[in-house]
C-alpha cells in the first residue's frame, strides 16, 4: 500500500503544477505522510487523524505591536489548520488549538521571531473538541494597552474561561 502511494502524491503535485514533497525514506515518514495527505479530485488537503490529540497552547507577550506579526500570526495559524485566536496590544495573548504536532510547530516558529519576552504560560490536551471554530485577530491598536476583561469575555465563552489567570498572571478584575 505504502509503495503505491507515492506515485500518486507525485503525480497529483505535477498535475497542479507543485513540487512534490521529498520522497520519504523511512516507515515514520511513509505513516507522516499518509496521515497528513488525502487526495480528492486532484488535490491534497490536510487532515486530521483520528487518534491525533487536540492540543491548546495559551502563549503570554510583553506586547504585540508589530504590523508584520500581526499579519504572519493568523497566516500560519491558518497554515496549520489552527484555530484560537490573538489578542494584541501590550500584553498580548495567543491561543492556539489543534493537531499536537502543527500546535508544536506553531510554537516553534513563533519562538524564532524576536520577542522582548514571550512566554508559553500552558500548554493541554482536550478531549471535548475545538473551543473556536476559527483562528481570528483582536486587541489593541499599536502602543496601546490590551483590553483584560474583553480577553477574558472570549475565553469564557470559548469555555476557557477558567485559564484567564494563569495565562495572564492575574486574579480578578474590578469592574
Amino acid at each position: 500500500r505504502m509503495a503505491g502511494l507515492w506515485p500518486l502524491v507525485a503525480a497529483i503535485c505535477y498535475s497542479t503544477h507543485r513540487s512534490p514533497p521529498l520522497r520519504p525514506r523511512s516507515m515514520h515518514q511513509k505513516l507522516c505522510l499518509m496521515r497528513t495527505l488525502a487526495v480528492r479530485g486532484g488535490k491534497t488537503f490536510s487532515v486530521r487523524a483520528e487518534n491525533e490529540t487536540l492540543r491548546r497552547a495559551y502563549v503570554w507577550s510583553h506586547h504585540i505591536y508589530a504590523k508584520k506579526k500581526k499579519r504572519e500570526i493568523p497566516e500560519l495559524a491558518k497554515k496549520l489548520d489552527l484555530t484560537g485566536f490573538c489578542s494584541t496590544g501590550k500584553p498580548g495573548f495567543i491561543i492556539v488549538e489543534g493537531g499536537e504536532d502543527k500546535v508544536k510547530r506553531f510554537l516553534v516558529t513563533i519562538k524564532r521571531w524576536p520577542w522582548q519576552r514571550l512566554i508559553v504560560r500552558l500548554q493541554e490536551d482536550s478531549d471535548n473538541g475545538r473551543a473556536f471554530g476559527a483562528f481570528h485577530m483582536t486587541g489593541a491598536g499599536g502602543g496601546e494597552k490590551n483590553d483584560l476583561k474583553e480577553v477574558r469575555r472570549i475565553m469564557e465563552e470559548a469555555g476557557i474561561g477558567q485559564h484567564f489567570e494563569t495565562i495572564t498572571g492575574i486574579a480578578d478584575l474590578r469592574s
